[in-house]
């Protein structure tokens, strides 16, 4: 008996024995493996997808948005030198609509002195239009024309920074001379040669401040022959203006009988407009107003 149950206890221990080597052969051996260690690299900033649009190769396309709106202005400012006092309504709601572009005009923040200087620009020269069709006094036009050049030569100033352009600023200021000649009514331009302009220290001058060469022409008109060109920097003696101001009679050489009309937004005065003598009209100084 008790060796019947020492033959059971030893199958016993041999079928557990079985078991578990087949158990320990079925089951996969795990290894522990430890992760070498990564080194860190130092982080880079990613990319901007956003352009710096004041980078040297980006700032002229927003420079261009501002100067393309001022070249439309002026276009229009061009229209209603021809147009009769009755037919500017619809001219200035033209302007009011350009300067409204402009003052809604996403540029980068670089540009932005100059979209104001655009805008203040703007707003001066509709207010002594409008003044003008309204008949206002002529002295209070004068002087809100004065204001109106003053805020194109701070736009002049920017637009010469953001571009690297060495701004070449007017002249002191210096008295007008006490009597000038009178054109009279109905008499063409006298044809006569003048020494160099800007000669005399009483002298009624402009000066190109800009930085393109401003256009000469032959009648106060845009649709007027173009017969030269001020360079940027350069002065012209001033003997009359049309009656709005918005084109100034001068002298230079170079141009037939040394004289020609030169639009007045585009240059700077060393006095205040209103010592500029008014020329009387005729048939060769005058552009027919706009039907």
């Amino acid at each position: 008996m008790i060796r019947y149950r020492g033959i059971l206890l030893c199958s016993s221990l041999l079928l557990i024995c079985s078991l578990l080597l087949g158990a320990c052969a079925s089951a996969p051996t795990q290894v522990a493996v430890q992760a070498s260690p990564v080194p860190s690299a130092t982080a880079s900033p990613a990319p901007s997808s956003t352009p710096d649009m004041c980078a040297p190769n980006n700032i002229k396309k927003e420079i261009k948005k501002v100067y393309d709106l001022m070249q439309k202005f002026d276009d229009t400012v061009f229209v209603a030198s021809l147009t009769s006092q009755q037919q500017l309504p619809p001219i200035i709601l033209t302007l009011q609509d350009v300067r409204r572009q402009t003052e809604a005009l996403d540029v980068a923040v670089c540009v932005g002195t100059l979209r104001l200087a655009a805008v203040n620009y703007q707003k001066a020269t509709i207010l002594y239009l409008a003044h003008f069709m309204g008949g206002s006094p002529r002295d209070q036009i004068n002087s809100e024309m004065g204001d109106s050049q003053n805020l194109r030569k701070i736009y002049d100033i920017e637009i010469s920074r953001l571009l690297g352009v060495p701004y070449i600023p007017p002249a002191t200021a210096t008295p007008a001379p006490t009597a000038l000649p009178t054109q009279p009514t109905g008499q063409p331009t006298p044809t006569v040669v003048f020494p160099t302009p800007g000669g005399s220290p009483t002298d009624i001058y402009v000066t190109n401040t800009g930085v393109i060469p401003a256009n000469l022409r032959d009648i106060p008109s845009v649709s007027g022959n173009k017969i030269g060109e001020l360079p940027v920097g350069s002065r012209a003696k001033v003997l009359f203006r049309t009656p709005i101001g918005d084109w100034l009679l001068v002298q230079f050489q170079g141009v037939p009988n040394n004289l020609a009309w030169i639009f007045t937004n585009v240059v700077t005065l060393n006095v205040d407009i209103s010592k500029v003598p008014v020329i009387a009209p005729s048939p060769t100084a005058t552009a027919t107003p706009a039907s």
